[in-house]
């Protein structure tokens, strides 16, 4: 389920088991709890035709009025396109998912998904905050890190709990950030088939490369370490002193390494 608030624009999803009014009811009373907490209290409620009797009693009990709009006319509902929007960006993770994760894990994405969302749309009410930022404050990435949900990874084994001859690591899939704990990682090991949360995790993607310094790079810092330390000499040592002639070899040798990563970089 997806619901769309106007004045905070935030966009929110709800796995749901199926769509029987219960379950219809369930994944709405969830969201409305999550918009109670943070201070957003609807007050009109905008829906198609599938609203059930139940779902109709269960809105208006929360002191909200509903309106119902037509199939065939996306106009009078906000949601149909926020809808369109969200699958858009769900499907954008799917495109970077591991082979070897199982399919049944898409609704533990969805938790996820909310985040980031909401990280890259503004609210309506502050339009310089993101709306997550409006909903729960500032989102610090430091003490809470993202990464792409359904990559491969490895979490680390705790010494502790671990056979003496075990492996220091399992096989896992990322799931999402682990909101309650500091610098952590919520993963799922299809081994134990259950969730975890650890500090040590080790990303093994798919389909792009981790960043790493390129040889061009280590170069070019190198030959700035090697003249910065010909330029300014430690004073006294009791190691050979260089002579002139060395000095200055070394210095036209940063000097040509300088150049051709320069020129490298240009082309």
């Amino acid at each position: 389920m997806v619901l769309y608030d106007l004045d905070s624009n935030s966009i929110l999803g709800e796995p749901m088991k199926n769509r029987t009014k219960e379950e219809i009811v369930r994944a709405i009373k969830r969201l409305y709890e999550y918009l109670k907490q943070r201070g957003i209290q609807p007050k009109l409620h905008i829906l198609d035709n599938e609203a059930s009797k139940n779902l109709k009693h269960y809105i208006t009990s929360n002191d909200t009025n509903y309106q119902i709009a037509l199939p065939s006319n996306h106009c009078t509902n906000a949601a149909k396109k926020c809808i369109q929007v969200y699958k858009n960006h769900f499907m954008a993770g799917i495109c970077h998912m591991d082979p070897t994760c199982p399919i049944a894990l898409q609704c533990i994405f969805i938790p996820q998904a909310n985040i980031t969302i909401n990280l890259i749309h503004a609210s309506r009410i502050n339009p310089k905050v993101s709306v997550w930022a409006f909903l729960n404050g500032h989102f610090v990435f430091n003490r809470t890190p993202l990464a792409l949900v359904r990559t491969k990874c490895i979490i680390s084994e705790d010494p502790k709990t671990r056979g003496t001859w075990d492996v220091h690591g399992k096989d896992a899939i990322f799931i999402g950030p682990a909101l309650e704990h500091y610098c952590c990682y919520k993963v799922y090991v299809p081994t134990t088939h259950a969730e975890r949360i650890g500090d040590s995790v080790e990303f093994f993607l798919s389909y792009t490369k981790m960043p790493a310094i390129s040889s061009q790079d280590i170069v070019a810092h190198s030959a700035e370490q090697l003249s910065n330390a010909l330029q300014h000499a430690h004073p006294a040592t009791p190691y050979h002193q260089l002579g002139a002639k060395q000095i200055q070899a070394l210095q036209q040798l940063a000097e040509i390494f300088k150049t051709m990563t320069n020129t490298g970089n240009n082309t």
